[in-house]
């Protein structure tokens, strides 16, 4: 392949990039066809986010923020819809008398157990499609990506 042409970027690394969008796009569409029930009060957001209280427990917005990669904002705004729609609430934190925690109403466990198999079900056609070691690979790339992105978020954000 021949090298880029000075001032313009790699077309490898373009269409890459543009392939990673794609994908990201794409597969928000997908899983919520294939997990969705809108009338239940749960979105794709919403879902990674009670995956994560169910897998991990009671949960501070802050390290629901950190964990699913979304500002203390969104998360918020996630939770309040949640609450609304009793699938979560907000409890008094068990040693921290200044935080709550975030748990899984018993409707909330109920709406994850009811799309949790369609998820597996999808998760588990994507990892068919992948060679043995790939998903491995992706993963640690993905990781590197976001480190470096983190990183370079941190350093503009000290220059202003």
């Amino acid at each position: 392949m021949k090298k880029p042409l000075p001032g313009t970027a790699d077309p490898v690394a373009t269409a890459l990039i543009q392939r990673l969008n794609n994908v990201k796009l794409l597969s928000e569409r997908w899983l919520m066809r294939r997990i969705g029930d809108a009338d239940e009060g749960v979105t794709l957001a919403r879902f990674n986010v009670m995956i994560l209280l169910r897998d991990a427990g009671p949960q501070k917005m802050s390290e629901i923020a950190k964990a699913v990669g979304i500002a203390p904002r969104s998360v918020t705004t996630l939770v309040d819809c949640l609450e609304r729609d009793g699938l979560a609430r907000r409890t008094p934190h068990p040693t921290d008398r200044r935080a709550t925690v975030i748990e899984l109403t018993e409707r909330g466990a109920g709406a994850i157990g009811s799309q949790s198999h369609p998820y597996t079900d999808a998760t588990d056609l994507l990892m068919r499609a992948l060679k043995p070691g790939e998903p491995e690979l992706l993963l640690a790339v993905y990781e590197r990506w976001e480190g470096v992105i983190h990183e370079d978020l941190r350093r503009m954000d000290e220059a202003v």
